[in-house]
């Protein structure tokens, strides 16, 4: 695994930064509060108001209900079981290629950076697994601001020492993690990265699976007069006209069969599925606000569930 020279990791410590105000500049309080409502037995959870006794912490001051009684009152909660959320991502090298703002990498890392800030914010932990045909980095959950640094520099920063895409290893991985119950983000650009079934379905059973596919502005459809198209993994390069209507067919035809077999392995195997399209502008707003919309949907799926 070979490392960028020491003026691109200054620029990735740079990036690092600008990704933590933009995140923290978000609606936090929408994405932390999605992130709650949308899996159970996390952070911290309010139990009661009750008076406040000597060697009580002044900062849990209910002011609200002090005002109102004329006696000093604290809010009380009880610790809920942390979870474990871990990100792992695709590092190959078809996730720094594409035509949006950002490339699919780029995008993951800053949903890595949003979501994970909610966790933070709900008192989890934080685990990162970077991987292209094989486990490049492995980070087991741990609790602070610095995994969550260590999280966006690292998937950033960290390149593949091989140029292949297959999700076996990490998988085989997660599937041995200690602890049950954990958050799993499998995020990639899911084009030609093998997820074996079986693995996938024992990760499924274990924890709560969520694959994250980043979808590049081009798959909703070529533009322009000719296109020169050339794989990462491979090096194969094709040419073809954009205009023509049976290059165009072509094209969604296999776009649409690549996520339909994502979204039946997904079915198959008892993980969810959320798609972020990758914009077209340099918002993080616009690449967040799929995954708000992914909270509220999974929040009123469990409302119902038994």
């Amino acid at each position: 695994m070979a490392l960028p020279p020491s003026d691109q990791v200054e620029s990735v410590l740079r990036e690092v930064r600008r990704i933590e105000l933009q995140t923290r500049q978000l609606s936090l309080d929408a994405l932390v509060g999605g992130y709650r409502s949308a899996f159970r037995g996390a952070g911290v959870e309010f139990e009661e108001v009750r008076e406040y006794v000597e060697g009580d912490d002044p900062r849990s001051v209910d002011w609200n209900v002090t005002a109102r009684v004329g006696r000093p009152f604290i809010k009380k909660y009880v610790d809920e079981r942390a979870l474990s959320v871990i990100f792992a991502l695709d590092i190959s090298a078809s996730m720094d290629a594409g035509f949006g703002a950002y490339s699919a990498r780029e995008a993951a890392v800053r949903f890595c950076a949003g979501v994970g800030l909610s966790a933070l914010r709900n008192h989890d932990r934080i685990g990162f697994l970077g991987f292209s045909d094989r486990v490049e980095r492995w980070r087991p959950p741990a609790k602070g601001m610095e995994a969550w640094q260590r999280l966006v520099r690292e998937g950033l920063l960290l390149r593949a020492s091989s140029s292949g895409a297959d999700a076996s290893a990490a998988l085989a991985l997660l599937n041995r993690v200690p602890a049950r119950g954990a958050l799993v983000f499998i995020l990639s650009d899911f084009g030609g990265v093998e997820l074996p079934s079986v693995p996938m379905m024992q990760l499924s059973h274990r924890h709560e699976v969520i694959l994250v596919r980043l979808v590049p502005p081009e798959a909703a459809g070529l533009s322009g007069p000719l296109f020169a198209l050339r794989s990462p993994e491979s090096g194969d390069s094709i040419a073809f006209d954009a205009r023509s209507p049976v290059m165009q067919a072509r094209y969604q035809e296999a776009m649409t069969e690549e996520r339909r077999k994502l979204r039946v392995l997904a079915a198959q195997s008892g993980a969810d599925l959320l798609e972020l399209v990758i914009p077209r502008s340099p918002s993080p707003e616009l690449l967040l606000r799929p995954v708000l919309q992914f909270f509220q949907t999974r929040r009123a799926r469990l409302a119902v569930a038994p």
